[in-house]
């Protein structure tokens, strides 16, 4: 049961997740490399096939944000066209009635703001400080929105106790090796 959780707090993202594996319903295993990773000037948390996260930690090649460029028109033209672009080329994109979709989705710290890509390559950017996805999302999103109603207001540490249990937290930091 996969779940990444992102949140910004202070002009900075923060991401954490689980760093379970399964193969059919009877095998679970953990990863020995974490499902959040930092991709150049991005943090990448993904749910779905692993071979997807894979291909877009080590394979993908964009473009740099040209100087005035809006971040959410960058991350809709160049970075999610180009996840879309890598995957419909190794395979992991399908089409159904007319619509491209992939299995999995992405939470993405850029620029001290989170964004989801979705399964149909969309990029969104919620109103609320914090999202969720994978199976466990929905209890994620619960927890952290009761949290929230209560008036606590630290979010990190929040999500990194949760995760702690079976999870890999890495913070929005320059001593990350980059890849891409």
């Amino acid at each position: 049961m996969t779940c990444i959780v992102g949140l910004k707090h202070n002009g900075r993202v923060y991401l954490g997740g689980d760093s379970c594996i399964t193969y059919g319903w009877d095998e679970k295993r953990v990863l020995a490399v974490p499902k959040v990773v930092r991709w150049n000037d991005f943090l990448l948390g993904s749910c779905g096939d692993h071979r997807m996260s894979q291909l877009v930690e080590y394979d993908l090649k964009i473009e740099r944000q040209l100087a005035g460029q809006n971040d959410l028109h960058y991350l809709v033209t160049v970075f999610a066209s180009g996840m879309r672009k890598l995957l419909k080329e190794q395979g992991y994109s399908e089409i159904e009635n007319n619509k491209e979709s992939a299995s999995g989705q992405y939470l993405v710290g850029y620029r001290g703001e989170l964004y989801r890509i979705g399964p149909d390559f969309s990029a969104v950017n919620h109103a609320d400080t914090f999202d969720a996805i994978g199976v466990g999302a929905a209890y994620a999103l619960g927890a952290l929105a009761t949290r929230f109603s209560n008036g606590v207001d630290d979010r990190y540490t929040i999500i990194s106790e949760k995760a702690k249990k079976q999870s890999k937290v890495q913070k929005n930091d320059k001593n990350q090796p980059e890849r891409g």
